[in-house]
């Protein structure tokens, strides 16, 4: 028979567990965002010397 103690401490780490899944989760998808955001403005910059050509 399990004790209450137990399940608490269990769901304890779970939630601990999850918030740190949450916030690696949160950490990539920022630096997907971040490398993003840096190849439009490459794409930007190409596109104004195009532009520049025309």
């Amino acid at each position: 028979m399990t004790s209450y103690l137990t399940i608490g401490r269990k769901d304890s780490f779970a939630k601990r567990e999850a918030a740190h899944e949450g916030m690696y989760i949160r950490q990539i998808e920022m630096e997907k965002l971040e490398r993003l955001k840096q190849k439009l403005q490459e794409q930007r910059k190409h596109m104004n010397e195009l532009d520049k050509h025309l």
